[in-house]
């Protein structure tokens, strides 16, 4: 997910399917100047959640998962990315990119990558055609 997308999680987003899998529910977005950002013909996309992950959101309280706005995010990123000896230049946006990379050649359809990061299928081919 994007940043800005995990920003704006709410416990309620976060949906047990028929068959016990966990997916959360993407919706909206936070840009990085404070407002949403809603797309007139975008109804949303389910991403699947790890069983560990689900259970630790089960716990929480309803409502916002995060309170910490984008330019504090990055200065924490930031800070623990140079912690890890990470080259300055890493982006959180690199994580997804290291996301698709892992499922791609694991076997992951290039359909679910795609509706998984809110992409075409064309631009995950294009940018990840390497991998499969």
């Amino acid at each position: 997910m994007r940043v800005g997308e995990v920003l704006v999680l709410r416990k309620s987003d976060f949906v047990t399917s028929v068959d016990g899998g966990v997916y959360v529910h993407v919706s909206r977005q936070h840009t990085e100047e404070g407002t949403l950002k809603h797309r007139k013909d975008f109804t949303g996309r389910d991403v699947p959640v790890a069983p560990s992950l689900a259970a630790m959101v089960a716990e929480r309280p309803d409502g916002p998962l995060f309170t910490v706005r984008y330019r504090t995010f990055l200065e924490r990123f930031t800070k623990a990315a140079k912690a890890a000896g990470l080259p300055p230049e890493f982006t959180p946006h690199q994580l997804r990119h290291g996301f698709a990379s892992a499922l791609l050649p694991a076997g992951v359809a290039i359909t679910d990558v795609a509706r998984w990061m809110g992409d075409e299928v064309r631009t995950i081919a294009n940018v990840y055609a390497h991998l499969m």
